[in-house]
Parts: C-alpha cells; structure tokens; sequence
C-alpha cells in the first residue's frame, strides 16, 4: 500500500511532505477526497451570477492525469459535473429574468481542443450534402484575432445555439467523444489536448416604441463562461511516453508553462513593461498572451475585470510528490492574481 504525501489540511490550507520536506500552501478553500461534486459546485457557484451579470468568466481543472480533473468537469461523458450543473442553474435563472419584455437572452456554445498546438472544433452537425452522418463545421483552421475592444474573436469555430439544459448537455457530451485521448503509464484514458468549452451570453435590453407600438433593442451585451479541462500536467519521465506521445507531452507542458508564465505575469506588481511613455504616465505590463494558444485563446478571460477559478486536483500517493507539488506551486502563483 503507497503511503500519502498529505500530511495535514483544513479548509483553507494543505502540508505535503516527503522524506527530505515539508511544505503548507494556502488556498481559499481546500476540498478533501470526500466532498461531492455538488459540495464543490455550491463554493462556486457565485461564478454563474457574475457570468449573468455580463464578466467573462473561467473556470479550470488543472493536475496530472488522472487526478480527477474530467470528472469535476464532467467532460469525461459520465459524471455529472461542474458544467452540468451551472447548465441546470443557468436556464431557469434566465428565464425569470426575461419575464417582462424588457430583457432576453441568446446562448450559443463552442467546444474546441488545443491538441499540439493546433486548435480544433470538437462540435459536429449534420452533412447538409449528403442529409445524414457527422461532419466538421470547418474545413479551414481556426484562426484567432482580437477586435478593437480587445475580445478575443475566432474565425472557423462554430457557435451553436441552445435552448435547454438538454440541447448544451447533447453538444457538451457529443464533443467530449471527438476529444483526443491515450493510454499513459499512470491513466488508461488521458485527456492529450486541452479542451475548452465555452458559453456565450448575448443580453439584449429592450425598450419600447410607442410610436411604432412595438419593443425593439435598445443596448446588447455578451459575456462568456469558459469550462477549461486542461491536458495532465506531468513529467515525460512518469508518463513513460516515447516517440509522437512524447512530442504531445511536451506540447502540453509548454502550454501549461506558458499559462503559469501568464498567471505570474498577472500577479506581479512589478512585471517588466512592454511599452516606455514619453510623458511618464503609468507604463503597461507585457503579458505572454500570445507565447501559446491556450494563452491566446483564453486571453480576455484572464486578469483585467475577468473572473478565474482555478480548481487544482492532486493525486495523495508519496509516489506523485513530485506531480502534486508542482500542481499547488502552479495553483499558489494563480491565487496572486488581482484583478
């Protein structure tokens, strides 16, 4: 029987420890191997109120594979998890607030995997051509650009429209089975990409024209809620991996490290400025937005007046000290963040 490297937690704070040291981290909130989903759910679920509010919110599972980061999701087809149950709050939330005419709401979703540096649309539909059978959406890359207001905008990736619980459900699980998956040393079923599924929420307040006895849109805003199931986070040397799942492993860490570089460079006070002023007015910040795509493609969903949660999942085994130490640094730097 393998021995645990926790030595001690609470609730807002956890000590690991192998034979050579000891070290405590401290969070917001530490969740042990028995809270239940729903328990996990009930601490974030303010994300969805600031979501309905209009910020752009993200919420990511990060650790080694198989440390329970697909199952919170509830990306991995089975459990019902984190975006099962911010769907079953959403839609009812919605459409009490569209009661009287003047508001309502359009939700679309996208479902993408950043796979070796390549972006992908995991969202399928119908062949219009042939009138049965699945087919892509795209049949060019996905490009990413940013729009004079600074929002992250894709070309080539479809968004969907949805109207219930069961239509986000259908997409969400319909994408999570085009998902790049493989068989490593320490998961049978490793997550290889990351994979980002995203609501969009277009407000619409409407006033009404008595002249032309009819309510028409007076202001739209849109705000988005990313679910980021990030690829495992551990070392070539644990995963076993050889020849292309070596090339795939380092692509994942290289975009893990540069989230932890953007994630740094955020809760850094003092980072280097990428622009001098003439007239000495406060210098902006460089942020390594664009060292990767997960970076990019997550760019106005981190810092600024964006909402991050970040639920960092370990594995207890002495054997993965290693891995779990280097997930709750990672998980210690993004708590830095201000906004």
């Amino acid at each position: 029987m393998r021995t645990s490297a926790i030595e001690d937690i609470s609730a807002t704070s956890l000590s690991i420890k192998n034979a050579q040291t000891r070290k405590k981290f401290n969070f917001d909130q530490v969740f042990d191997q028995d809270t239940t989903q729903q328990q996990l759910w009930d601490h974030i679920s303010s994300s969805l109120t600031s979501f309905i509010q209009g910020y752009n919110v993200s919420i990511m599972a990060y650790g080694q594979s198989g440390s329970g980061k697909s199952y919170t999701m509830g990306t991995n087809g089975e459990s019902m998890g984190i975006i099962s149950r911010a769907a079953e709050l959403m839609f009812p939330q919605l459409k009490s607030n569209s009661e009287n005419n003047s508001t309502s709401y359009i939700i679309r979703v996208s479902y993408l995997e950043i796979y070796n540096e390549q972006i992908r649309d995991l969202l399928i539909k119908p062949s219009h051509s042939q009138g049965h059978g699945p087919n892509h959406v795209h049949a060019t890359p996905i490009t990413i650009r940013e729009n004079s207001k600074g929002e992250i905008v894709f070309t080539g990736l479809s968004q969907i429209r949805v109207d219930s619980v069961s239509d986000l459900l259908h997409l969400l699980n319909l994408g999570c089975r085009s998902r790049q998956t493989s068989s490593t040393v320490i998961n049978a079923e490793s997550s290889r990409s990351h994979a980002i599924f995203t609501v969009y929420l277009t407000k619409q307040d409407h006033q009404f024209d008595e002249v032309h006895n009819d309510w028409f849109v007076a202001s739209e805003t849109v705000s988005k809620l990313n679910f980021v199931d990030l690829a495992g986070s551990e070392r070539l040397k644990t995963t076993g991996a050889v020849g292309d799942k070596a090339k795939e492993g380092i692509s994942i860490n290289s975009g893990l490290a540069n989230l932890g570089k953007v994630i740094s460079q955020l809760s850094d006070k003092s980072a280097p400025s990428s622009v001098t002023s003439i007239n000495s007015s406060p210098s902006v910040a460089h942020i390594s937005y664009r060292d990767s795509k997960l970076t990019r493609v997550l760019q106005d969903s981190l810092g600024k007046r964006a909402i991050t949660y970040l639920i960092s999942c370990i594995t207890c085994e002495q054997f993965y000290y290693s891995e779990t130490l280097n997930t709750l640094t990672y998980a210690q730097r993004a708590r830095a963040i201000q906004s």
